[in-house]
């Protein structure tokens, strides 16, 4: 995940990773709506597992400024990705 926040003409570039189910999206989503709360900008991407029980078929990316998404991998290849 990488997120940016401006403020004052100050930028800060955040880089987040980790292994799966350590609440990065979570924390990240937390932090971007703090951000806007306080008038910042925010710009970066998300990405988000997508599965079907317990298996994973794909990886979803999320514009946060713009909240479009599309798929950046994924097991059915007739999709379009972003």
């Amino acid at each position: 995940m990488v997120l940016s926040c401006f403020a004052k003409d100050r930028m800060k570039i955040i880089f987040l990773t980790g292994p799966p189910g350590i609440v990065k999206t979570t924390k990240i989503t937390r932090l971007v709506t703090h951000c806007i709360g306080r008038g910042m900008r925010v710009d970066g991407i998300l990405t988000r597992e997508v599965r079907d029980k317990a298996i994973g078929i794909g990886l979803r990316i999320i514009d946060i400024s713009t909240q479009k998404e599309g798929w950046l991998a994924g097991m059915d290849l007739s999709k379009n990705g972003p």
